[in-house]
């Protein structure tokens, strides 16, 4: 819909933003070709940008880096803040491929819906 087109849009902007050490690393056909897309290849339509830039933020505050930021979003997911085994395993996959809220969900990349 034209609404979830907008949100996408609006998420993967915010996230450009939020972020001003991208800018040098990333320019506008590099974000319009890799980043704007909703999907990769063929999983499930969804809106799963807010939901990821809400739960980042606290986890990227501060960072200097796309070197910062990767490595506390790595530990986030494979440590968790409270010590926890990882939110998800990730792997290959030979079923459809998955939204990342699908992914958090079932708490495998590889693993059947």
């Amino acid at each position: 819909t034209t609404e979830q087109i907008i949100e996408n849009v609006t998420y993967a902007r915010k996230v450009h933003e939020a972020l001003p050490y991208l800018g040098e690393k990333l320019d506008e056909e590099l974000w319009r070709d890799w980043v704007l897309p909703h999907r990769v290849l063929e999983e499930d339509l969804s809106l799963w940008r807010k939901d990821l830039y809400e739960r980042m933020q606290p986890v990227i505050a501060g960072k200097k880096s796309t070197w910062e930021a990767m490595a506390a979003i790595h530990a986030w997911w494979m440590i968790g803040q409270d010590g926890k085994p990882p939110r998800a395993v990730l792997g290959p996959s030979e079923d459809r491929c998955k939204t990342p809220l699908q992914v958090m969900r079932i708490g495998s990349a590889a693993a059947a819906i």
